[in-house]
């Protein structure tokens, strides 16, 4: 059988570092879309987890 990790998609605000959101993953999503409107003005950041351990973090601002 193909083995198929654990991975989501971490939203935190940068200045707190409190989760804003949290997207679960399968093996088929190649891609998510995250709609600006759900969060605030401001600094964020967005980590990919994979079995539990941060693959990748990448850092976002968002402007209204």
């Amino acid at each position: 059988p193909d083995y198929c990790p654990s991975a989501q998609i971490v939203i935190m605000e940068t200045a707190s570092d409190k989760i804003v959101k949290t997207f679960s993953l399968s093996c088929k999503d190649s891609q998510i879309t995250v709609d600006s409107n759900m969060l605030q003005a401001g600094n964020y950041t967005y980590s990919l987890v994979i079995d539990g351990k941060i693959a990748s973090t990448k850092q976002m601002v968002i402007v209204h």
